[in-house]
């Protein structure tokens, strides 16, 4: 008979364990993430303002005297560089007479040191169209003493600029780079474009900061990806196990139910046995006793109750036996069934051992994404004042 339930263990906190993930988006560092808008509008990156003949009914071929430099950028130039580009200017206009184009035309000029980080970073990773560019601060740009001009392998373009205060300082790679050599003005900004070059300086400092920024950003990305990866694995087979949890719930339910049903009809049935012994005994006794009497009404009377008794005994005895092999069969039944839940219950548990120690591997995986994010960050502002710094010293 059975005298307890069948062992069942407990799964504890396996069906209560769960995971809140979603996909961790990488952190793209973007010219905007880095550098400011630039807010120095007395510098006017973009300011160009055309200029015009002083007659506008005739044309630059029919004016007579030189009306003065027609490029975009011009006027965002240092005072000393608008004078060297207009004596430029007006040699090319001269050796250019009855040419369409007779004016030089410049690329960029003046760049804030914003503008300058842009390019340099534009450059450092690789983005097409991106030509070399020096740190923010040491770029002869930045002071409004340099230019990039078009047509920069045309013969007369680089005479009227070579005749005229200006030399091509980073040859052969960007010949379309003048500056104003020779002028105090360029002296001091070569000068600074030195300090800012040097170990340690505060623009080397502001690279340091993007170089860090940039390289902790690579790693995060890459622990991004092994994130998402594992958890498209993950995820899947979580949700599966959840569910098989909670189907895994009910069977154990149902079960438990039927193990108390059958305790207490073991508990009913030992009962009626002790009830059916009881009667057997009380039979036993009432036959000695009629053996013992002699014939007589009462001795008759005795025999008729110990028959009828008797009769109701057999078939409760049977009735008994019935109870008992269903009993038994339900009690074999009910420990296949336990015996089946022991072993889901400890594949579940295996299962949920191993991905939980993924799950949990995963949320340290994402804390080392966000604490690299602020590391990011930090770096950033640091870079991000650092080049505030820069600006005051190259734009005061």
């Amino acid at each position: 008979m059975l005298t307890a339930k069948p062992e069942i263990n407990s799964l504890g906190p396996l069906a209560k364990s769960s995971y809140l993930f979603s996909r961790v988006e990488k952190l793209k560092i973007s010219e905007e993430d880095i550098i400011k808008s630039c807010t120095l509008t007395s510098y006017g990156i973009n300011s160009y303002r055309k200029l015009t003949s002083k007659d506008a009914s005739l044309s630059e071929d029919e004016l007579l005297e030189y009306p003065g430099p027609n490029t975009p950028n011009f006027d965002d130039l240092h005072p000393t560089a608008q004078t060297l580009f207009r004596q430029a200017d007006e040699a090319y206009w001269n050796a250019r007479a009855g040419s369409r184009q007779r004016h030089l035309q410049i690329e960029s000029g003046f760049r804030t040191v914003y503008r300058q980080a842009e390019l340099f970073i534009c450059r450092q990773l690789g983005e097409p169209g991106c030509n070399p560019a020096d740190i923010p601060g040491a770029s002869i740009h930045n002071s409004a003493l340099a230019i990039d001009v078009r047509n920069a392998r045309n013969e007369e373009v680089i005479n009227a600029l070579d005749n005229n205060g200006w030399d091509r300082t980073v040859m052969p790679g960007e010949p379309w780079h003048w500056e104003c050599v020779g002028t105090a003005e360029h002296t001091a900004a070569a000068r600074r474009r030195q300090e800012m070059r040097a170990p340690g300086s505060i623009a080397r400092q502001w690279q340091s900061q993007w170089t860090s920024a940039r390289r902790k950003n690579d790693q995060r990305n890459s622990k991004i990806d092994d994130f998402n990866l594992r958890l498209e694995i993950w995820q899947p087979e979580w949700d599966q196990l959840t569910r098989e949890i909670e189907d895994f719930e009910r069977v154990v339910e149902q079960h438990n139910s039927r193990v108390d049903q059958w305790n207490r009809d073991r508990d009913a049935f030992n009962q009626r046995v002790n009830r059916y012994n009881t009667e057997v005994e009380a039979l036993q006794a009432l036959r000695e006793r009629i053996e013992e009497m002699e014939p007589s009404e009462e001795r008759n009377r005795l025999i008729e109750e110990y028959n009828r008794r008797a009769e109701a005994a057999v078939a409760e005895g049977e009735e008994l036996s019935r109870q008992e092999g269903d009993l038994i069969a339900r009690q074999s039944q009910l420990t296949r069934e336990g015996e089946d839940i022991s072993r889901r219950n400890a594949d579940l548990e295996r299962r949920f051992n191993r991905l939980n120690s993924e799950g949990e591997a995963l949320l340290r995986l994402r804390d080392e994404i966000e604490t690299l994010r602020q590391e990011i960050e930090s770096h950033l502002e640091r870079a991000s004042r650092l080049l505030d710094e820069i600006a005051q010293l190259v734009h005061p």
